[in-house]
C-alpha cells in the first residue's frame, strides 16, 4: 500500500512537515521510504511518504499482516506545547486501514470504481467536517440521486466528462 501525504476524504495532497514517523518492521514486512521525522514532505514533489509491502502464502495471510503493518504504522505533523497539532500534514492511513479491513478487498473485488461503490471508505466523521465539506457533501448527494433517479436525462443535457470539457475550454481536439 501507497502512503501519501494526502487529505483521505478528498485526495488532494497535504503535505508538511513530520513530527512523528513509525513505520512496522520484522519478517514478511517491506518498508520504502527516505523520509525521518526530521523531514519534510515538500509540495513540490510526490507526496508519496512510503510504500509497505507485505507477504503471506496466501492472499488472506498477507492482507493480515497487512492489517497489523498499518496498524504500527505512525506519521504525524509536529505538535504545539499544548499537544495540538502544527502544520499542514495529513496522510491517508486511516483510509488504507479501512481499506485493508473491507469486504470487497478481502473478497478480491477490487476494481477501479471501488471507492465510488463505496462512499463509507472516504466518510469524513462529522467531528472533523467543517460547514464547507458539508455543504459540499450534500451537493454530492444531490447530485447522486439526481443521476440515478428515474426522470434522469429527461429533458436534461447529457453530462459530459470533465476531461471533454477541459479539452474544450483549452481548445484541444477531442
Amino acid at each position: 500500500m501507497r502512503l501519501y501525504a494526502e487529505d483521505p476524504f478528498t485526495f488532494l495532497p497535504a503535505p508538511g512537515a513530520l513530527g512523528m514517523i513509525r513505520f512496522p518492521s520484522g519478517p514478511f514486512v517491506r518498508v520504502d521510504t527516505a523520509l525521518t521525522e526530521a523531514g519534510e514532505v515538500s509540495m513540490n514533489y510526490d507526496p508519496m511518504i512510503a510504500k509497505i509491502s507485505t507477504w503471506g502464502t496466501t492472499r488472506e495471510e498477507a492482507i493480515a499482516r497487512m492489517r497489523v503493518a498499518l496498524d504500527e504504522t505512525r506519521v504525524e505533523p509536529p505538535k504545539k506545547p499544548d499537544g495540538s497539532r502544527s502544520g499542514s500534514l495529513r496522510t491517508n492511513l486511516e483510509f488504507l486501514r479501512k481499506l485493508a479491513r473491507h469486504p470487497d478487498v478481502l473478497g478480491g473485488d477490487t476494481t477501479t470504481d471501488l471507492i465510488a461503490r463505496n462512499a463509507d471508505l472516504t466518510a469524513q466523521p462529522a467531528s472533523e467536517m467543517t460547514p464547507e465539506a458539508a455543504i459540499a457533501l450534500s451537493l454530492h448527494q444531490l447530485l447522486l440521486q439526481t443521476k440515478n433517479s428515474p426522470q434522469a436525462g429527461v429533458g436534461q443535457p447529457r453530462a459530459r466528462s470533465n476531461w471533454k470539457w477541459i479539452a474544450r475550454r483549452e481548445g484541444v481536439r477531442s
